[in-house]
């Protein structure tokens, strides 16, 4: 029996003290963004790629935040080591200044990035952990 409480005990006292990061409440405005920005967008999310020459991007939208950053959403295709596309997967990065401030692109986090970017399209607040 001590030997399952055990583990509980130790989980129980490494989870104390652990809270869930803030979420800070920012609006934002769809706006055209500069190819500038547009183009560190891409290279962000392109630069780990095998061949970012090759990759595709559709459904580029823009949007400033309160904050005065710049939001860029939309999915991008590129190609695995086969030389086959993938697949569009959903992607945004977030511009702060002239530098990217956070960046993402992951298939199992679809829902996420598609439910920002749905939100900042309706005008409606979006929730940012810091790193976001």
């Amino acid at each position: 029996m001590h030997v399952f409480l055990f583990p509980a005990l130790i989980g129980a006292v490494l989870l104390t003290g652990c809270e869930a990061a803030p979420v800070e409440r920012i609006a934002g405005q769809p706006r055209a963004l500069p190819a500038s920005d547009l183009r560190l967008a891409q290279d962000a999310i392109t630069y780990n790629f095998r061949d970012p020459g090759a990759a595709q991007f559709r459904g580029l939208s823009g949007y400033v935040l309160s904050t005065g950053d710049r939001v860029v959403c939309g999915e991008v295709n590129g190609k695995n080591a086969f030389g086959a596309y993938v697949g569009f997967q959903p992607f945004y990065v977030r511009l702060s200044g002239g530098a990217v401030a956070a960046q993402g692109i992951q298939t199992n986090l679809y829902a996420a990035y598609e439910g920002m970017c749905r939100a900042l399209a309706a005008g409606e607040p979006i929730g940012l952990a810091p790193g976001l």
